[in-house]
C-alpha cells in the first residue's frame, strides 16, 4: 500500500511517462492515472500491478 507521497510520486512518474510515450502507449497510461486518481480518492480502493 501506497503512502499518500508515494501516491504522489507514483502519479508523478506516470505524468512523464505519458509525456515520453507515443500515442498508444500513453493512451494505457492515460487510463492507469485516471485509475491511481480515483483509487487516491475513494476510501479502500486500491490499484494492483501485476505481472512482469
Amino acid at each position: 500500500m501506497l503512502s499518500g507521497s508515494e501516491m504522489e510520486q507514483l502519479l508523478d512518474e506516470l505524468h512523464i511517462l505519458m509525456d515520453r510515450s507515443s500515442p498508444p502507449d500513453a493512451v494505457v497510461l492515460g487510463a492507469v492515472v485516471a485509475l491511481a486518481e480515483r483509487c487516491r480518492r475513494e476510501l479502500g480502493a486500491e490499484l494492483r500491478f501485476e505481472g512482469d
